[in-house]
């Protein structure tokens, strides 16, 4: 074999040296001009520290020692390489084995990798090694930041979330644009102080009863109407993610007055950034009551019993205070000087819009005849400390031999007013009192009429007879009975008052029978739905009593008279053409045709005079319905009762053939369009078979 020139030598030497540095790389060492046997323990060292710490990285201990035989005489020497001078090492040499202490100084160092190395030697010199060092030097974890241009949000402190604090007034209407309104939506912007952090947004409100658990705060990106109670984004350093926070309509607008509370979670996705929270607090004020009605308006004076009054408006609550007072003048003012001390009433809340109140009977508020006026008051609000009373209703004491309307109702009910079954809203709140044109009314009270119950005589008018619109008084013949209903209607001749008097059909002390008067459909739906009733007995009229005006109030007569139970029908046999009486006893057949005797059913089709006796067919104008047993039945024929007093109503039904049979099937009738149907009184029955 030829024996390789230099070059050759030099070049294999160059390719051995390269495969043993390689080699060596890739192993994760570092570089020793030696294998001599040094050991060293650990074999490197990394170090730690995090940007604006105060805490410095903590010592290190490396252990170097010569290999088995060596002589003992042997220094150890340690050299350190490092830029900046950052690692310091001590002791500097010494004999194996050699303890060496590693201390780093970051102060001043940007966040990075800072590598440096410990050179390892002997003298004499026969071995060498290179210890590698790492000092990493990292900037804090990005967290998110939290902050909101809107004026109720409150920056979180060191002890405190962030807080939103919204307000709401019951009653107060609701903004068109409530997202980008301040009273119902705030803005929070959620940004990061270093990286990029993928965050998510969750609502929950708080629980307990002191709060509740309905949903009241919703979430969204901004630019939109947020539905949801989760949110998400991406916050990127400089750059902030607009969510808004928006009150819930729905729910805020049935809330009681009290305080209300919620945590939205801001929370990152990733780990090394702490969650953000934000409390919402929701303060609901109770509103300024509002009164619409009171019943009853009317009592006789030094009452047996504490009467008690259904008190009907907006913004009813369990802090809200009923007072009743006398005023100077003897009339009801809001602000009005009161004579004495307003007595408070003991009052019991039904719904945020029914109020009942108890009087005692003892007060001296009840002894004497007077006018009395009633006032609602709720606490009031921070936003609206000068929040005025609701009221005042006037409530009327009257003298116990004085004639006096109490109350009204349907004849065949005995209910106040009908159910409003239609879409339209009811013209009539529940303590108000309702009627029709036609309507065969009872109107209670005392001194109303002759202590023994007259039944009252037909008149004969151009051969047609007619119930009375006046009715001697049996006890003084030159004074005469009257019912008036008095109302205002522009589009009369002349326009203003008009007074209109009910045909009687039945008198007595304490009750009369009359027929509501046609001609008041003109003021039905009208702002001057609202008509007086009172009584006139010759010589001076009774209190006024307040009626409002529909287009039907149905009511089903009954056989016991009292609005309940088994209804006032005929059976009709087609066979042999006669009618008799439904009952238990003589249930009407499936499919077959009955006649149900009914009042309050509007306007008929060619009406009547008030109080003429019908001799012929005359439809309602507005459609009847009728159930039986929960299926609609087929109205053959709703109009007057050949015989009868216009304005009782006679309704021809078919019994659906598919009811189920009973001695008491439920039985209704609606009279009115979709929109304004107002259906009779519950507990009717017919007998089926």
């Amino acid at each position: 074999m030829l024996c390789p020139n230099l070059a050759d030598i030099l070049t294999m030497k160059t390719v051995r040296i390269f495969a043993w540095v390689l080699a060596a790389l890739v192993a994760g060492r570092t570089w020793a001009a030696s294998s001599s046997g040094i050991t060293v323990s650990p074999s490197s060292v990394t170090f730690n520290y995090q940007v604006g710490s105060a805490i410095m990285p903590a010592s290190s201990k490396v252990t170097v020692t010569l290999p088995t035989g060596s002589s003992s005489s042997t220094i150890l020497n340690a050299v350190v390489s490092s830029t900046p001078a950052w690692l310091t090492v001590t002791p500097a040499s010494g004999y194996s084995p050699l303890a060496l202490t590693l201390t780093a100084n970051p102060t001043g160092l940007p966040p990075g990798n800072y590598p440096a190395t410990i050179a390892i030697s002997t003298t004499p010199a026969t071995m060498t090694l290179t210890i590698p060092v790492t000092l990493v030097v990292s900037n804090p974890p990005s967290s998110l930041v939290v902050i909101s241009p809107s004026s109720n949000y409150t920056s979180a402190t060191s002890t405190s979330n962030g807080t939103l604090t919204f307000s709401y007034t019951t009653g107060d209407s609701w903004p068109s644009t409530p997202a980008s309104d301040p009273s119902t939506a705030s803005e929070v912007d959620v940004a990061s102080n270093g990286g990029t952090i993928p965050f998510i947004v969750t609502a929950a409100v708080s629980k307990g009863t002191s709060t509740g658990t309905a949903v009241w705060v919703r979430l969204g990106p901004m630019g939109s109407t947020p539905t949801g109670l989760t949110t998400s984004g991406v916050a990127l350093s400089g750059s902030y993610v607009p969510i808004t926070v928006l009150l819930d309509a729905t729910t805020v607008q049935t809330m009681l007055p009290g305080s209300y509370s919620a945590t939205i979670t801001i929370a990152p996705t990733v780990s090394g950034s702490a969650t953000f929270l934000i409390t919402v607090n929701l303060v609901v004020s109770a509103g300024p009551p509002t009164l619409n009605s009171i019943y009853p308006v009317v009592i006789v004076q030094s009452p047996l019993v504490s009467p008690l009054l259904t008190i009907n408006g907006l913004n009813f609550f369990a802090t809200s205070v009923v007072t009743i007072e006398a005023q100077v003048g003897g009339g009801c003012a809001l602000g009005g000087p009161s004579v004495g001390t307003p007595t408070q009433l003991t009052t019991t809340l039904l719904s945020q819009q029914v109020l009942e109140a108890t009087m005692p009977f003892a007060s001296a508020l009840l002894q004497n005849p007077g006018t009395l006026c009633l006032f609602v008051t709720n606490p009031a609000p921070p936003n609206n400390p000068a929040q005025v009373p609701g009221g005042p209703a006037t409530f009327t004491v009257l003298s116990s031999t004085a004639m006096a309307v109490t109350g009204m109702t349907n004849a065949a009910s005995y209910q106040i007013r009908s159910t409003q079954v239609g879409t339209n809203p009811d013209p009539v709140s529940s303590g108000q009192t309702a009627a029709s044109p036609g309507e065969i009314v009872s109107i209670f009270g005392q001194n109303l009429g002759p202590f023994i119950a007259d039944t009252v005589p037909l008149t004969t008018v151009v051969n047609v007879q007619a119930f009375p619109t006046s009715v001697p008084d049996p006890a003084d013949p030159a004074n005469s009975f009257q019912v008036v209903f008095s109302f205002w209607d522009v589009t009369l001749s002349p326009p203003g008052n008009h007074n209109l008097l009910a045909p009687i059909i039945m008198l007595s002390n304490n009750q009369i029978n009359a027929v509501v008067p046609f001609a008041l459909y003109t003021v039905v739906g009208t702002a001057e739905s609202s008509v007086s009733l009172v009584v006139w007995d010759g010589a001076a009229f009774s209190n006024t009593f307040p009626v409002i005006m529909v287009s039907e109030d149905p009511g089903i007569f009954t056989l016991a008279g009292l609005g309940t139970g088994q209804g006032a029908i005929l059976n009709y046999d087609s066979t042999s053409g006669s009618y008799t009486i439904n009952s238990t006893k003589n249930a009407a057949a499936r499919g077959s045709t009955m006649v149900i005797y009914a009042t309050g059913l509007g306007t008929l089709s060619s009406p009547l005079a008030d109080g003429l006796i019908a001799e012929a067919s005359d439809q309602v104008m507005d459609p009847v319905q009728v159930t039986i047993g929960g299926q609609p039945a087929v109205v053959s024929y709703a109009g007057a009762a050949g015989g009868s007093v216009a304005g009782l109503i006679q309704i021809n039904t078919i019994i659906p053939p598919t009811v189920s049979a009973g001695p008491a099937i439920s039985l209704t009738i609606t009279g009115g369009s979709a929109a304004t149907g107002r259906q009779s009184q519950p507990g009717v029955t017919v007998a089926v078979k």
